[in-house]
């Protein structure tokens, strides 16, 4: 078996938790936290099977632009950070 990638989304403000608790709070931080577990499990998957993340959309905009890497000034988020360590020098 080959591994495999994951595609994921959070949101850095309320968007979707509007009626019950969000598992990581959906502010900056947040957003960033999820991220960074995301990837913890990946990588402790068995077997080396969880090859990697890719986040759905960095720069989106309109309706869901809550779950992009940049806040409504267009200016980076904290989550932006989340991928440094796995990046080649």
């Amino acid at each position: 078996m080959t591994g495999r990638n994951l595609e994921v989304a959070y949101n850095w403000k309320t968007a979707e938790y509007l009626k019950r608790p969000p598992p990581f709070p959906e502010t900056p931080e947040g957003q960033k936290e999820f991220l960074e577990e995301v990837n913890r499990v990946v990588q402790e998957t068995p077997g080396g099977l969880g090859k990697g993340v890719f986040w759905w959309e960095p720069a989106v905009s309109g309706p869901l632009v809550s779950r992009s890497f940049f806040d409504d000034d267009g200016n980076a988020l904290p989550v932006i950070k989340v991928f440094d360590k796995f990046t080649r020098h």
